[in-house]
């Protein structure tokens, strides 16, 4: 399956600032964890709650940003973070009154315009990004924020009246649910969406106000959706995301925020900035369903799921734990129902499996998913009591749970059938110096306690 985000943070409201340069939102760190799955806990979802309820209401002034003022005349319907944002097309009334005038200089009653395009002037966008459906608010421009919208019209600078109403919102497509990846579909496609492992071919083009940093186009592009290896970065990850919501025939636009592109360092490779949103067109031309490993022979399905496991291992030595383990439990798919595996085919099977599960626990012991690890290696040992490397990697994750028995039970076993291993005898050492330590840190307690 996919993996979303687990940064554990409360979305907060939109602040109210042109996205189509660089987002100054708050990210996780750039790496390819932006992507694992987590849920918000009960304090951070009311205080999610509190936030949305708490919005301006009819008379209020709201300072959008420097020498931008907003007074709300009409409210409009939603919550304080239902507003539009990049790649959301709006209708607008707009009305532009210079200094004193009494009558507007400029009025438009039917305005459509795709934010983070620049097609409205920077001030007027991040007023239209703080505004709910149907609201009307009479707005204040000075000085940098009036010249936004004076100097292309050829007007000296100076102060601006704004009269605006926000008549619709026609919103892009939430790919992961936080704002991270957003598409707006131009054309629609047809039949069903790319899963995983489908080999998707696709016009990409990858671009920012300032360059183009990728164009596969002609020829285009075929992409194995969620197949990753030791270069896949964050930004192929987000483009196997977004192809998971297309269908054949489909063109659309993106907006990739820096989480999931290049992150706070940029690249300058690609002459990309910090924390700079980018931006991607894409045709889907076709969409090729995987191989069903059902219909290979046992020596191809045992040969690919080697193939995985290899990659996995690949992705673990550079850190990239939940791509190594999504890899390895690709691996032990590619051998399920191997019961019609016969003599040296069924004990390879039987090898790889294990050596994946084995694996997988190691993952799940740098994710710190300790129930898991536990989990997987009690299933494991119940196939060969015998192996220590189960034993090591249970002991661990019972000693992280602060079961300090079952950790010594495993460790003393484990190290007993690796006939002395250095890592775990330093393991086991390390445990029962910290009892010991404990213990004395409780005698020391009591005596406190209890004065003889």
């Amino acid at each position: 399956g996919r993996w979303t985000r687990r940064d554990n943070t409360t979305p907060q409201p939109r602040a109210a600032t042109n996205t189509s340069h660089t987002s100054h939102h708050s990210h996780p760190p750039h790496t390819m964890d932006a992507f694992t799955a987590g849920a918000l806990d009960e304090e951070a979802l009311q205080a999610k709650m509190a936030s949305t309820l708490v919005q301006p209401s009819v008379g209020d002034d709201v300072e959008i940003g420097p020498n931008i003022t907003k007074t709300i005349v009409r409210d409009g319907a939603g919550f304080q973070d239902e507003t539009p944002s990049a790649l959301d097309v709006v209708k607008l009334a707009l009305s532009i009154w210079r200094g004193d005038a009494e009558e507007p200089v400029e009025t438009a009653d039917a305005l459509q315009v795709e934010l983070g395009k620049k097609q409205l002037p920077s001030a007027i966008e991040a007023v239209v990004e703080t505004m709910r459906k149907g609201e009307t608010a009479r707005v204040q421009l000075k000085d940098d924020a009036a010249a936004s919208v004076c100097t292309p019209r050829g007007w000296p600078t100076e102060p601006l009246k704004l009269e605006v109403t926000l008549t619709g919102i026609q919103r892009a497509v939430d790919v992961l649910g936080d704002g991270g990846i957003k598409k707006r579909i131009i054309t629609s496609g047809e039949g069903r969406k790319a899963s995983e492992e489908c080999t998707v071919t696709v016009r990409l083009r990858g671009y920012t106000s300032d360059v183009v940093f990728d164009s596969r186009q002609e020829p285009p592009a075929s992409v194995v959706v969620g197949l990753f290896d030791d270069k896949s970065t964050v930004l192929d990850q987000s483009i196997y995301e977004i192809l998971r919501t297309c269908r054949k025939g489909e063109k659309s636009e993106c907006i990739i925020q820096p989480a999931y592109a290049f992150g706070a360092d940029g690249s300058a490779e690609r002459q990309i900035g910090p924390d700079t949103c980018v931006f991607y067109d894409l045709e889907v031309l076709d969409i090729s369903e995987p191989v069903d490993a059902n219909k290979l022979t046992p020596s191809q399905r045992i040969a690919e799921a080697y193939r995985r496991k290899e990659t996995g291992t690949s992705l673990f030595n550079q850190g990239k734990y939940h791509f190594a383990l999504q890899d390895y439990s690709k691996a032990i798919g590619i051998l399920e129902n191997d019961y019609t595996f016969v003599g040296d085919d069924k004990a390879e099977s039987k090898k790889v499996k294990f050596a994946c599960g084995l694996n997988m626990a190691a993952c799940q012991l740098k994710l710190e998913e300790y129930a898991d690890v536990v989990g997987i290696c009690t299933a494991l040992l119940e196939q060969d009591p015998k192996s220590s490397k189960a034993l090591f990697r249970r002991a661990q994750a019972y000693e992280k749970r602060g079961e300090t028995e079952n950790a010594i039970r495993d460790y003393t076993a484990a190290l007993s059938l690796s006939d002395g291993d250095a890592a775990v005898k330093k393991a086991l050492a390390n445990l029962q110096a910290d009892i010991k330590a404990r213990n004395e840190q409780d005698r020391e307690k009591f005596k406190k306690l209890f004065p003889s």
